[in-house]
């Protein structure tokens, strides 16, 4: 590995180190706050509450409108081409465009509660509850944007901050406050509602600090460019992409709500977000992926690119492990200890979610370079795939299976999805073969999983020890997997920890 490879993967590694540690606060906080809601609540409020929720994520995925990975691929292009005009301009643009598309899909909804009601069986308690969670809508298609923003603009210590940190205590603070008053479910949604607002100011104050520091506000140049042709020849094309690929989150929720009753919306929304803990390294590393890739692009650097590549995917594989393994070997003890009795029957649920997410985890890294490298026909015709297959097994497995159908048609559609894109990406750029250290490491944690799942089925040891063991299981793994993933070159800090100091 030449002095190149090594400088750009250290700057993604270094950068990367502090979102994983925010990214992991961030979700235990998150997941501490759902918990709350969960115990609180019997299981058809929550699913209620769950339906609403994931009916205004639907919605935000389209006030979005793929602007996210719009501003990690041509940001740091005008960026580099030193073209500040064009760059104010597209911010300008994306940050209406996020705002009018949520604003619109707020009074659409208001205007057709009726037919919404009629539609979904809504009591007028749900009714409510769907109407006040659809004002989260801009808020939250503007905090993706603005995140995506800092990843390309700003540091990872303004995401850390914003996004791992003031976000999530916000959330669990409202929700703490009003169970402490004994509030109920509407109460829990207007908690969620004041958290996103006040979340949506601390939004701009980032929005316009990383303009100010970068030069970018109005007064700071004599003309502004705006390159509506750029912004949306490049978004709009993968808005659909977006849309189909997104079947696996929010609008699964909408599905199971049509069909089945609000129960079966508790069951699979509970474990959801259990669940999706398997993405946390690969939502980590693609943050500051993206605009390296793009990046490379510009310099022609397929080589630091390939390198990168590898690596990345490797650190997002084994990371993931730990979780991926306790999530289906001990789904149902875990799943108990969490929700309760009456959530028992979600452990399978869990266990078939979980195998989707750690494969797309694996193989995810694909999917963002595609998108970057700006293959944009390719990704929506991979991603409209993905979506049909998705939503023709939601169809075909929800009525009789309910949530559990749920499940395996999202993990369906993120096993063929994953592979496709992998294979699409390695047509695209040389990738070259995997490297065969990176091949004996996977091949260690199918060995590692085999044999924890061995020991669960034949001795059935105490939850406690069972988790002990998969940490041995992944201290294994980062022990025998240290060369590879080059550890101490990429992390040197690590081995002033003295408990670390052996095992990387």
């Amino acid at each position: 590995m030449n002095a190149t490879e090594k400088g750009g993967q250290k700057r993604l590694m270094r950068g990367t180190a502090l979102l994983m540690v925010g990214r992991v606060v961030g979700l235990l906080i998150n997941f501490s706050t759902q918990l709350l809601i969960v115990r609180s609540l019997v299981k058809a409020d929550y699913g209620m509450f769950a339906f609403a929720l994931g009916f205004m994520e639907t919605l935000a995925i389209v006030a979005t409108f793929n602007l996210g990975h719009t501003t990690s691929r041509l940001a740091p292009r005008y960026e580099e081409e030193g073209r500040a005009a064009e760059l104010t301009g597209a911010v300008y643009l994306m940050t209406a465009t996020v705002f009018v598309l949520g604003g619109l899909s707020v009074l659409g909804i208001h205007l057709l509660q009726a037919p919404l009601a009629s539609a979904f069986e809504l009591d007028d308690a749900g009714l409510a509850l769907v109407l006040c969670l659809i004002w989260l809508t801009p808020v939250q298609a503007f905090d993706s944007f603005v995140i995506a923003l800092l990843a390309t603009l700003a540091n990872a210590r303004s995401i850390f901050v914003r996004r791992h940190l003031l976000g999530p205590l916000i959330k669990l603070a409202a929700v703490l406050a009003v169970l402490a008053s004994g509030g109920g479910v509407a109460e829990i949604a207007y908690a969620h509602l004041a958290a996103g607002l006040l979340g949506l100011a601390l939004n701009v104050l980032l929005w316009a600090k990383t303009l100010r520091n970068k030069r970018l506000l109005v007064g700071a140049l004599s003309r502004i460019r705006v390159p509506f042709r750029e912004v949306f020849g490049f978004a709009a094309p993968l808005l659909l992409s977006d849309i189909a690929k997104t079947l696996r989150g929010a609008p699964v929720v909408v599905v199971l709500g049509y069909f089945c009753v609000q129960e079966e919306v508790a069951a699979y929304r509970s474990v959801f977000s259990l669940a999706r803990l398997n993405e946390f390294a690969l939502v980590t590393f693609s943050m500051l992926f993206a605009p390296m890739i793009a990046r490379l692009q510009a310099r022609q650097d397929w080589e630091e690119l390939r390198a990168t590549f590898w690596r990345a995917s490797l650190w997002v594989t084994v990371l993931s492990f730990p979780l991926f393994a306790v999530s289906v070997v001990l789904a149902e003890p875990v799943t108990v200890l969490l929700f309760g009795d009456q959530y028992e029957g979600s452990a399978e649920v869990l266990a078939a979610l979980v195998v989707g997410y750690f494969m797309h985890s694996a193989m995810g890294l694909s999917d963002h370079a595609l998108r970057t490298l700006g293959a944009v026909r390719l990704v929506v015709a991979l991603d409209v795939a993905t979506g049909i297959l998705t939503f023709v097994l939601l169809l075909a497995l929800v009525p009789t299976y309910g949530a559990f159908g749920a499940a395996a048609s999202v993990s369906g559609g993120g096993l063929f999805r994953a592979v496709a894109f992998h294979v699409a990406l390695r047509q695209r750029i040389p990738l070259g073969r995997v490297p065969i250290a990176h091949l004996r490491l996977a091949g260690l944690l199918l060995v590692l999983l085999a044999v924890l799942i061995a020991v669960q089925r034949y001795w059935h040891p105490p939850l406690a020890v069972g988790l002990a063991l998969h940490l041995i299981a992944f201290a294994v793994a980062l022990r025998r997997g240290r060369k590879a993933l080059a550890v101490s070159e990429f992390f040197p800090e690590l081995a002033r920890i003295r408990i670390l100091r052996w095992l990387l």
